[in-house]
């Protein structure tokens, strides 16, 4: 039975893990695979050189523990999230050209100086 786009919409949330002890590849499908046949789950995403796992769920279905119960039961350690360094992360390209100059404000260049 398809849901309505609203239900959706109201019970969705997203949470980011860090996984520990993932050894190749494998290990990241595997997660993938066990999460996403969980009903309740909508995606989720590994990336192994990343060590980070990110979940789409619904939480009137599936719970937080839950999520954290199948990855910890197929082996794996779950980390701690460090917010710094995950907006480093995340806007990485921005800030390595805010500081080498080459940032948003280098096109209004005049006369060598910066507007």
């Amino acid at each position: 039975m398809c849901e309505s786009g609203v239900e959706v919409v109201d019970n969705y949330t997203k949470k980011n893990f860090i996984i520990n002890n993932m050894h190749s590849t494998d290990c990241s499908c595997l997660i993938e695979f066990s999460l996403n046949k969980v009903e309740g789950i909508y995606n989720a995403a590994v990336n192994y050189s990343g060590v980070r796992l990110v979940v789409e769920y619904d939480f009137l279905k599936v719970s937080y523990s839950d999520i954290k119960s199948i990855i910890i039961g197929l082996g794996y350690n779950i980390g701690h999230i460090h917010y710094s360094l995950c907006f480093i992360q995340t806007n990485r390209e921005l800030i390595f050209s805010f500081l080498s100059g080459k940032g948003i404000f280098s096109c209004f260049r005049s006369g060598g100086y910066y507007i």
